[in-house]
């Protein structure tokens, strides 16, 4: 599970581990879809 708790999705995407995460694990194929 990727939670960036208490972190405002208007930051950026280096402030936001968890986001930053799972765009890399996209782009290695590591799922086929994310439900949020």
């Amino acid at each position: 599970m990727y939670e960036d708790a208490g972190v405002s999705g208007a930051k950026r995407r280096d402030k936001r581990r968890a986001f930053d995460r799972l765009l890399k694990d996209a782009t290695r194929r590591k799922f086929d879809m994310v439900a949020a």
